[in-house]
């Protein structure tokens, strides 16, 4: 099964992550599906851009090398075929993740 068969590009995912090796502490993080393959990189690299950034400038894939260089690094990131899966939630799946952590008994402690 393709874990990217369901991307659409210019909508919201999610990324749940944990900053400690303990798993007590998650992130969450929104990006927008840029595509793949952009600027001549092969197929299998998805592109995703900070909500933020492509609010405030808009689409990192439709800009010029000096544009994307002034936006700086951290405003995309790029996933292989392979960790897309590991990385890449719908709302849904945010929510059921969320719900798991809660019911570990993490939140809040």
């Amino acid at each position: 099964m393709d874990p990217a068969r369901d991307f659409t590009k210019g909508s919201v995912y999610f990324t749940f992550l944990f900053c400690d090796e303990d798993m007590k502490y998650p992130t969450v993080c929104a990006y927008v599906y840029l595509g793949s393959g952009l600027h001549g990189s092969a197929e299998n690299k998805h592109y995703f851009q900070t909500t933020d950034s492509y609010s405030d400038v808009g689409d990192w894939g439709a800009m010029s090398d000096e544009e994307r260089q002034e936006l700086g690094p951290d405003a995309v990131i790029s996933c292989d075929e392979k960790d897309v899966s590991g990385l890449v939630k719908n709302a849904s799946e945010l929510i059921a993740e969320l719900a798991e952590f809660e019911a570990n008994g993490y939140a809040g402690s």
